[in-house]
């Protein structure tokens, strides 16, 4: 089983308690039909970048665009906290790639990876807590994140969400 292929087994009942080395506990989602009223509107949803890596989202510090942005640096737990995909923090999901070298999933080289990549079912919604909010969109096309959307903290850092298979819902 490799990691490209590890969101295909994620389970998708809103009842299964998931377990992370991150997370000490279950995570236990709203009841069905009960909706948390601190989230905000859906702000994107889980794609893809091809066969070769499954659907998943990556995350990284920064604007992912600017030479000399935050690419690379840690993402507080805080924020990963208060990024919801489906219902749950993104820290509940496993990690399948961090910050680091490693083998590029598509042209089998080393290259330094800036981000954090998450296994998630593809079209799972995507939706933000906790003082994050929602900066933009961008449509790289089939180059880079692809779909991706900026969010941002309440000290003003930024970071990008890309691979996404579309954008935010319109505002309410």
């Amino acid at each position: 089983l490799t990691a490209s292929k590890i969101g295909d087994f994620l389970p998708q009942s809103s009842e299964y308690k998931l377990q992370s080395p991150r997370h000490q506990g279950p995570v236990v989602p709203h009841a069905p039909g009960q909706a948390d009223p601190e989230l905000g509107r859906i702000v994107g949803y889980v794609g893809s970048t091809g066969l070769s890596t499954g659907s998943h989202i990556h995350i990284e510090t920064g604007d992912g665009y600017s030479p000399h942005d935050d690419a690379g640096k840690p993402i507080p737990q805080s924020v990963l906290n208060n990024i919801i995909v489906d219902g749950r923090a993104l820290h509940a999901y496993n990690m399948t790639s961090g910050v680091g070298m490693r083998t590029h999933p598509v042209t089998g080289e080393q290259r330094q990876h800036l981000g954090y990549d998450y296994p998630i079912r593809m079209g799972a919604p995507i939706q933000l807590k906790g003082g994050l909010k929602y900066v933009n969109f961008h449509d790289a096309g089939s180059g880079g994140f692809g779909k991706s959307i900026m969010i941002q903290d309440d000290r003003g850092n930024n970071y990008i969400i890309g691979h996404l298979s579309k954008g935010p819902d319109p505002a309410t």
